[in-house]
């Protein structure tokens, strides 16, 4: 997490976000290094790419919104619910899909959440083209890599220095 703060030379905001609602809402605890991106950086986007579903502080958590979005559809869309059928999505207490981040080229990256762990839940995400890929990483190494790792499959290094951009509702 540092790593990233250190290679955008960005002045953390140390948000207050209320995780004890947002957690007991969704039944489990969320991986640290998540709760330390949303704290440090807000709502924006890296390197015009990567949006973590994030917070301007308080109870609101973007996660939060695009979870039931999801649940939603899933129950009204048989096509999405096909589309998303070999994970499932994450239901209250139980393992599943759990949305955490976008791209603008149309990749969803989610927790496949479970009763392990947080700091294990693999990361899964799912491209443009509806393919599916795993990494066993945590979420702040996800969005480095992606800043910064000419090789990675989901990065933007190639295009330039990395940077952040707040959204300007931050709150």
């Amino acid at each position: 997490m540092q790593e990233i703060v250190n290679r955008l030379h960005w002045d953390p905001l140390s948000l207050e976000i209320s995780w004890e609602e947002v957690e007991d809402e969704l039944h489990c605890t969320l991986p640290e290094d998540f709760k330390a991106l949303c704290e440090t950086f807000g709502r924006g986007a890296f390197s015009g790419f990567l949006e973590i579903a994030s917070s301007p502080g308080g109870s609101e958590l973007t996660l939060l919104n695009q979870w039931r979005s999801l649940q939603r559809i899933m129950q009204e869309n048989p096509f999405a619910a096909a589309e998303l059928e070999h994970y499932g999505v994450y239901e209250a207490g139980g393992s599943g899909l759990l949305p955490w981040a976008d791209t603008y080229s149309e990749c969803q990256i989610y927790w496949l959440a479970s009763s392990a762990p947080h700091e294990e839940w693999p990361i899964v995400v799912q491209d443009s083209e509806g393919e599916w890929s795993e990494f066993n990483m945590s979420a702040s190494e996800f969005v480095f890599r992606a800043l910064t790792d000419l090789d990675f499959q989901f990065g933007v290094a190639e295009y330039g220095p990395p940077f952040y951009q707040p959204s300007s509702n931050q709150g």
